[in-house]
Protein backbone atom coordinates (compact mmCIF):
# COMPACT_ATOMS: atom_id res chain seq x y z
CA UNK A 1 0.00 0.00 0.00
CA UNK A 2 1.18 3.27 -1.00
CA UNK A 3 1.23 7.13 0.12
CA UNK A 4 -0.13 5.91 3.81
CA UNK A 5 -0.53 8.61 6.33
CA UNK A 6 0.86 8.99 9.60
CA UNK A 7 -1.35 7.23 12.33
CA UNK A 8 -3.02 9.54 14.20
CA UNK A 9 -6.19 10.07 16.80
CA UNK A 10 -8.91 12.56 15.60
CA UNK A 11 -10.96 14.59 17.50
CA UNK A 12 -14.96 13.53 17.21
CA UNK A 13 -16.31 16.69 16.20
CA UNK A 14 -18.75 15.98 19.07
CA UNK A 15 -22.25 18.50 18.75
CA UNK A 16 -24.81 19.38 20.95
CA UNK A 17 -28.45 18.50 19.73
CA UNK A 18 -31.30 20.76 20.61
CA UNK A 19 -33.13 17.44 21.26
CA UNK A 20 -33.06 14.33 19.50
CA UNK A 21 -36.85 13.44 18.67
CA UNK A 22 -36.43 10.58 16.57
CA UNK A 23 -33.81 7.93 15.13
CA UNK A 24 -34.46 9.22 11.21
CA UNK A 25 -31.63 11.05 9.82
CA UNK A 26 -33.74 14.04 9.27
CA UNK A 27 -35.12 14.01 12.58
CA UNK A 28 -31.65 14.76 14.12
CA UNK A 29 -30.39 17.87 14.57
CA UNK A 30 -26.68 18.00 13.28
CA UNK A 31 -24.95 20.07 10.89
CA UNK A 32 -22.24 18.45 8.20
CA UNK A 33 -19.72 20.43 6.64
CA UNK A 34 -19.33 20.86 2.66
CA UNK A 35 -19.38 17.84 1.55
CA UNK A 36 -17.23 19.82 -1.89
CA UNK A 37 -17.54 17.89 -5.40
CA UNK A 38 -17.08 15.07 -7.13
CA UNK A 39 -13.65 13.26 -7.10
CA UNK A 40 -11.46 13.44 -10.16
CA UNK A 41 -11.21 9.63 -9.80
CA UNK A 42 -13.95 6.72 -8.94
CA UNK A 43 -14.87 6.06 -5.31
CA UNK A 44 -15.63 3.44 -3.31
CA UNK A 45 -16.62 3.51 0.04
CA UNK A 46 -17.27 0.27 2.47
CA UNK A 47 -18.35 0.36 6.07
CA UNK A 48 -18.48 -2.34 8.44
CA UNK A 49 -20.43 -1.85 11.28
CA UNK A 50 -20.19 -4.56 14.35
CA UNK A 51 -23.43 -5.36 15.53
CA UNK A 52 -22.40 -7.92 18.87
CA UNK A 53 -23.48 -8.13 22.19
CA UNK A 54 -21.34 -5.40 23.91
CA UNK A 55 -22.09 -2.73 21.13
CA UNK A 56 -25.58 -3.13 21.54
CA UNK A 57 -25.57 -3.30 25.21
CA UNK A 58 -23.86 -0.12 25.19
CA UNK A 59 -20.93 1.25 23.46
CA UNK A 60 -23.43 2.41 21.01
CA UNK A 61 -24.44 5.00 23.88
CA UNK A 62 -26.65 7.18 21.74
CA UNK A 63 -28.62 4.41 19.99
CA UNK A 64 -27.84 6.29 16.89
CA UNK A 65 -24.89 5.10 14.98
CA UNK A 66 -27.04 4.23 11.99
CA UNK A 67 -28.71 6.87 11.45
CA UNK A 68 -25.98 8.83 11.62
CA UNK A 69 -24.51 7.20 9.39
CA UNK A 70 -27.02 7.54 7.08
CA UNK A 71 -27.18 11.10 7.05
CA UNK A 72 -23.45 11.15 6.00
CA UNK A 73 -24.32 8.86 3.30
CA UNK A 74 -27.31 11.36 2.14
CA UNK A 75 -25.15 14.43 2.64
CA UNK A 76 -22.83 13.31 0.08
CA UNK A 77 -25.23 11.26 -2.26
CA UNK A 78 -27.41 14.62 -2.96
CA UNK A 79 -24.25 16.35 -4.01
CA UNK A 80 -22.92 13.40 -6.72
CA UNK A 81 -23.29 14.53 -10.05
CA UNK A 82 -20.63 11.87 -11.42
CA UNK A 83 -22.16 8.75 -10.73
CA UNK A 84 -18.46 7.13 -10.26
CA UNK A 85 -18.78 7.27 -6.18
CA UNK A 86 -19.88 3.69 -5.20
CA UNK A 87 -20.38 2.25 -1.35
CA UNK A 88 -20.74 -1.01 0.49
CA UNK A 89 -22.42 -1.51 3.44
CA UNK A 90 -20.69 -4.52 5.57
CA UNK A 91 -22.04 -6.57 9.20
CA UNK A 92 -19.76 -8.73 11.44
CA UNK A 93 -18.60 -11.52 11.23
CA UNK A 94 -21.07 -13.61 7.99
CA UNK A 95 -22.60 -12.05 5.20
CA UNK A 96 -26.59 -10.77 6.40
CA UNK A 97 -29.58 -9.77 4.07
CA UNK A 98 -28.77 -6.50 5.47
CA UNK A 99 -25.53 -6.12 3.85
CA UNK A 100 -25.36 -3.11 1.09
CA UNK A 101 -23.41 -4.58 -2.38
CA UNK A 102 -21.42 -2.26 -4.06
CA UNK A 103 -23.91 0.66 -5.14
CA UNK A 104 -23.96 4.06 -6.66
CA UNK A 105 -23.82 6.32 -4.30
CA UNK A 106 -26.72 9.05 -5.45
CA UNK A 107 -30.15 10.35 -4.79
CA UNK A 108 -31.78 7.33 -7.03
CA UNK A 109 -30.19 4.66 -4.01
CA UNK A 110 -31.31 5.77 -0.75
CA UNK A 111 -33.58 3.63 -0.16
CA UNK A 112 -31.14 0.55 -0.75
CA UNK A 113 -28.74 2.29 1.25
CA UNK A 114 -30.76 2.99 4.39
CA UNK A 115 -32.18 -0.10 4.12
CA UNK A 116 -28.41 -1.57 4.83
CA UNK A 117 -28.16 0.77 8.30
CA UNK A 118 -30.08 -1.32 10.78
CA UNK A 119 -28.95 -4.30 13.19
CA UNK A 120 -29.98 -7.33 10.78
CA UNK A 121 -32.10 -9.61 11.97
CA UNK A 122 -29.82 -12.79 10.54
CA UNK A 123 -26.57 -11.52 11.81
CA UNK A 124 -24.31 -13.58 14.46
CA UNK A 125 -23.87 -11.33 16.43
CA UNK A 126 -19.96 -11.85 16.10
CA UNK A 127 -17.17 -9.99 18.17
CA UNK A 128 -15.07 -10.68 15.29
CA UNK A 129 -13.76 -8.18 12.61
CA UNK A 130 -11.09 -10.62 10.00
CA UNK A 131 -13.51 -12.42 7.98
CA UNK A 132 -15.63 -8.90 7.70
CA UNK A 133 -12.63 -7.21 6.50
CA UNK A 134 -11.37 -9.55 4.08
CA UNK A 135 -14.65 -9.41 2.59
CA UNK A 136 -14.01 -5.50 2.15
CA UNK A 137 -10.29 -5.93 0.63
CA UNK A 138 -12.15 -7.98 -1.83
CA UNK A 139 -14.78 -5.66 -2.92
CA UNK A 140 -11.68 -3.01 -3.53
CA UNK A 141 -9.41 -5.41 -5.26
CA UNK A 142 -12.67 -6.01 -7.36
CA UNK A 143 -12.91 -2.32 -7.88
CA UNK A 144 -9.18 -1.57 -8.75
CA UNK A 145 -10.02 1.23 -10.91
CA UNK A 146 -11.77 2.95 -7.63
CA UNK A 147 -9.81 4.85 -5.06
CA UNK A 148 -10.86 2.92 -2.14
CA UNK A 149 -11.76 4.06 1.68
CA UNK A 150 -12.74 1.88 4.55
CA UNK A 151 -14.78 2.81 7.66
CA UNK A 152 -14.69 0.13 10.48
CA UNK A 153 -16.93 1.22 13.51
CA UNK A 154 -16.80 -1.38 16.58
CA UNK A 155 -15.68 -1.01 20.64
CA UNK A 156 -13.11 -3.35 19.51
CA UNK A 157 -13.24 -5.45 22.33
CA UNK A 158 -12.67 -8.28 19.55
CA UNK A 159 -11.65 -11.88 20.16
CA UNK A 160 -9.21 -10.93 17.27
CA UNK A 161 -5.49 -10.48 18.06
CA UNK A 162 -5.53 -6.53 17.80
CA UNK A 163 -1.74 -6.64 16.68
CA UNK A 164 -2.71 -8.86 13.71
CA UNK A 165 -5.84 -7.19 12.88
CA UNK A 166 -4.16 -4.03 12.85
CA UNK A 167 -2.01 -4.99 10.52
CA UNK A 168 -4.84 -7.08 7.98
CA UNK A 169 -6.27 -3.31 8.47
CA UNK A 170 -3.03 -1.98 7.00
CA UNK A 171 -3.79 -3.89 4.04
CA UNK A 172 -6.49 -2.52 3.18
CA UNK A 173 -6.10 -0.92 -0.76
CA UNK A 174 -6.81 2.29 0.70
CA UNK A 175 -7.65 4.76 3.35
CA UNK A 176 -8.78 3.43 6.35
CA UNK A 177 -10.74 4.88 9.50
CA UNK A 178 -11.18 3.29 12.45
CA UNK A 179 -13.95 4.49 14.51
CA UNK A 180 -13.91 3.21 18.36
CA UNK A 181 -16.61 3.38 20.45
CA UNK A 182 -16.86 3.94 23.61
CA UNK A 183 -13.77 1.70 24.86
CA UNK A 184 -9.87 3.69 24.73
CA UNK A 185 -8.62 2.77 21.62
CA UNK A 186 -6.35 -0.41 21.29
CA UNK A 187 -2.61 0.81 21.24
CA UNK A 188 -2.43 -1.32 18.36
CA UNK A 189 -4.52 0.69 16.17
CA UNK A 190 -2.57 3.81 17.09
CA UNK A 191 0.61 2.52 16.99
CA UNK A 192 -0.17 1.50 12.89
CA UNK A 193 0.91 3.96 10.24
CA UNK A 194 -1.54 4.63 7.97
CA UNK A 195 -4.82 3.65 10.26
CA UNK A 196 -6.52 7.18 11.34
CA UNK A 197 -8.11 6.63 14.47
CA UNK A 198 -11.71 8.22 15.57
CA UNK A 199 -12.80 7.80 19.46
CA UNK A 200 -16.57 8.25 20.09
CA UNK A 201 -16.42 8.19 24.10
CA UNK A 202 -19.24 6.97 26.42
CA UNK A 203 -21.91 9.95 26.79
CA UNK A 204 -20.62 11.59 22.94
CA UNK A 205 -23.15 13.86 22.23
CA UNK A 206 -25.16 12.63 18.46
CA UNK A 207 -22.98 13.89 15.80
CA UNK A 208 -20.04 12.21 16.40
CA UNK A 209 -20.61 9.26 14.01
CA UNK A 210 -22.22 11.12 11.66
CA UNK A 211 -18.92 13.60 11.22
CA UNK A 212 -16.74 10.50 11.36
CA UNK A 213 -18.53 8.99 8.16
CA UNK A 214 -18.56 12.19 6.62
CA UNK A 215 -14.46 12.26 6.77
CA UNK A 216 -14.13 9.15 5.17
CA UNK A 217 -16.71 9.59 2.80
CA UNK A 218 -15.59 13.17 1.55
CA UNK A 219 -11.55 12.00 1.20
CA UNK A 220 -11.35 12.14 -2.33
CA UNK A 221 -13.90 15.60 -2.56
CA UNK A 222 -12.16 18.59 -3.59
CA UNK A 223 -13.38 21.33 -1.46
CA UNK A 224 -14.81 19.10 1.18
CA UNK A 225 -14.65 21.08 4.53
CA UNK A 226 -15.87 19.55 8.17
CA UNK A 227 -17.73 21.92 10.18
CA UNK A 228 -15.22 22.15 12.86
CA UNK A 229 -11.25 22.60 12.23
CA UNK A 230 -9.30 19.70 13.25
CA UNK A 231 -7.21 20.04 16.30
CA UNK A 232 -3.80 18.72 15.85
CA UNK A 233 -3.17 14.71 17.55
Amino acid sequence: MTGLLPSRLLPSHLLGTGGVTGRRPGALDITLGHPGRCPAEPTLAVCIFDDSGSMLGGSDSTGLRYAEAGLALDRVARRCRCGQELAAVLHMNRPTSADLPVTPLNRRTGAAVTAALTVPGDGDGASEMAATLRRAVQLAHSHSRHRSMLAAFSDYELVDDMRTLAAELQGFPGDVHAVVMRSAPPQPLLDADGITVTHVPAGAAPGAVAHALFDTLTTHRPGARPTAARRPA
